[in-house]
């Protein structure tokens, strides 16, 4: 089975959540970085890296509630329990700082904009075809056993360690609402790594859940069968 990192517990609080920020700051924690959606990020002062580090996130939801977010400090369950974990961006800020854990993961997936800040380059006016020649050699510098970026209608690039790269072509579809896809993809392509498919084959599992979630306005994927993915259990 496979794990996903970083657990989160939302709360909502009402007025005078300006002393709660306060006692946040007097406590063991430093600000990572403040957004533009006005999300402040919070995490542990002493810890060097961000190994099993806790973070808080503060968002303002109107002018009158306020949503803090937890996420507790995660041990490193690819080890102590053998499983494997598959990662999703959240926040690049933290993704950069944690390369340590990216490289422990079983296959890492984010978008174009997101590949070119973890590896400081600008890949906004590449191809797939273009990327999918420089991915291979940035994951083995950085030693990222797998990692997918997703490229919305040029389809998805992939790369492993073993030398296993490409592009995986979106499929047409009548484009209603893209809410969903990025999760219904990752969900696909963690299925299809799970039950021993190749790289390339769980980007096909994740872009057919994927568009079948971007033609339709309920941004969620229908109930599939596992051997209509070839999926035996």
């Amino acid at each position: 089975m496979a794990s996903r990192i970083e657990l989160e517990a939302s709360y909502h609080l009402g007025e005078n959540y300006e002393d709660i920020l306060e006692k946040i700051k007097e406590q063991n924690f430093k600000l990572v970085e403040d957004s533009v959606e006005e999300d402040t990020y919070f995490t542990d002062k002493n810890l060097e890296f961000v190994k099993s580090r806790t973070c808080l996130r503060t968002r303002k939801t109107n002018e009158d509630f306020l949503e803090l977010t937890y996420k507790p400090k995660t041990d490193n369950s690819t080890e102590k329990y053998g499983k494997k974990v598959y990662a999703i961006v959240s926040n690049m800020t933290i993704a950069i700082e944690r390369r340590d854990f990216i490289r422990r993961i079983e296959c890492f997936v984010c978008n174009q904009q997101e590949a070119g800040i973890l590896f400081s380059e600008d890949y906004e006016e590449m191809s797939a075809e273009e990327l999918s020649k420089v991915l291979p050699e940035r994951i083995k510098s950085a030693k990222i056993p797998k990692m997918v970026v997703t490229m919305g209608g040029e389809g998805a690039v992939y790369a492993d360690q073993n030398g296993e790269c490409g592009v995986y072509p979106a499929l047409k579809v009548d484009v209603v609402d893209t809410t969903g896809a990025g999760d219904a993809f990752f969900s696909g392509v963690c299925i299809g790594l799970t039950y021993g498919k190749t790289l390339r084959e769980a980007c096909a599992i994740g872009t057919r859940l994927a568009s079948t979630v971007i033609c339709t306005s309920e941004n969620i994927c229908p109930r599939f069968m596992p051997e209509e993915f070839g999926i035996t259990r």
